[in-house]
C-alpha cells in the first residue's frame, strides 16, 4: 500500500466531490446530480431510480437548450423513502427534433465519508457506494450553513 496515497486521499474526508458517475448517495435528506446537454433537446427524460431499478421519480423537459442542469431530490420527491446513504441512479435520455439520442454527462454530488485502501489503491467512500479519487471532476466548498 502507498501510504503517500492514502494520506493525501484522508484530506477528502467531509469534503464535497462532484464524481464522474451517474450514482450519489442520499446525505442529509438530499439527492443531488448535475447533468450537460451536449446540445439542444426536443424531449428530456429524467429518472432517479434505486439499485434495483424502481423507479422513484420522473420528470420531463421539452425544448431544453445545451447546457449543465443540476437536480436535487429529498425523500419528499420520492415516492418511496430512502435512508440515509442508500445509493441512487440519475437516468436522463434526451432526443434532439429528429428523434435522435442526445448524449449526457452525469455528474453524482456527494460528501466524502469514508477512504479505503485494498492493497495499492485507495478509493473514496459516500454512504454506500465507493469510488477513485481518478473519479472526481471537482471539489466544492461548504458555505456557513454547511451547504455545497
Amino acid at each position: 500500500m502507498n501510504s503517500q496515497n492514502t494520506l493525501s486521499s484522508v484530506s477528502y474526508l467531509g469534503t464535497n466531490v462532484d464524481v464522474n458517475t451517474q450514482t450519489t448517495v442520499m446525505q442529509g435528506d438530499q439527492a443531488q446530480w448535475s447533468y450537460a446537454l451536449e446540445e439542444e433537446a426536443a424531449n428530456v427524460t429524467i429518472q432517479i431510480v434505486d439499485s434495483d431499478n424502481n423507479v422513484l421519480a420522473a420528470y420531463g423537459a421539452e425544448d431544453s437548450v445545451a447546457g449543465t442542469y443540476d437536480i436535487s431530490v429529498s425523500n419528499a420527491d420520492l415516492s418511496e423513502q430512502v435512508a440515509e446513504g442508500t445509493a441512487l441512479h440519475l437516468v436522463v435520455v434526451a432526443v434532439d427534433s429528429e428523434g435522435e439520442q442526445i448524449e449526457t454527462d452525469i455528474v453524482g454530488k456527494m460528501t466524502v465519508d469514508g477512504v479505503e485502501s485494498t492493497g495499492d489503491e485507495v478509493t473514496l467512500t459516500a454512504g454506500s457506494i465507493s469510488f477513485s479519487v481518478d473519479d472526481v471532476v471537482s471539489l466544492r466548498m461548504k458555505n456557513a450553513e454547511g451547504n455545497a
